[in-house]
């Protein structure tokens, strides 16, 4: 409701971007299609989504596998949360993913914040969490590739070592 942010900026006296304090920058329906073709998700799959925001990778995954065994989406943002529709193999949690111990999940499928190289942290904390011959599909900013930051360094020395990754 708009009206909560008008009274809290009334109030207040100032404006709150709240796309800019949450990084919270939703993928649009065409991205979310464009990367299950990527992840590749079958019948069956247990699938993460650790930062869902609003849950448009989650359908995403629901309308191109409507067989998925489970689908588990977190996210900081308990506002966002609740407006994620209710479905029976969608489990949401409110929690911050980089503070999460690693499950095991068939596919991950992300749209994480890339300020400050965020991004990285959480592709790579991802990671963790695909097992066996499981697959990561993640929007990510191109500063990666050129930046010469030791993350981004350390970020191209691990995708180097995995010949078998495929980049777009």
């Amino acid at each position: 409701d708009p009206r909560d942010a008008l009274g809290l900026t009334i109030e207040s006296g100032k404006a709150v971007n709240h796309k800019k304090t949450k990084q919270a920058f939703y993928t649009p329906d065409e991205i979310a299609d464009r990367m299950m073709s990527a992840a590749i998700i079958e019948c069956g799959m247990t699938v993460l989504e650790p930062s869902c925001g609003e849950g448009s990778i989650i359908r995403a995954v629901l309308r191109w596998e409507p067989h998925v065994e489970r689908i588990v989406g977190l996210d900081t943002d308990a506002d966002a949360l609740a407006r994620i529709a209710s479905d029976p193999r969608v489990s949401l949690e409110t929690r911050d993913f980089l503070a999460a111990e690693p499950t095991a999940f068939d596919r991950v499928v992300m749209n994480p914040p890339f300020a400050k190289g965020q991004d990285i942290a959480h592709v790579t904390h991802a990671l963790r969490f695909v097992v066996g011959r499981g697959r990561l599909a993640a929007i990510m900013s191109p500063s990666w590739r050129t930046s010469d930051t030791k993350k981004a360094r350390a970020f191209r020395a691990l995708l180097d070592q995995q010949a078998s990754w495929r980049v777009e």
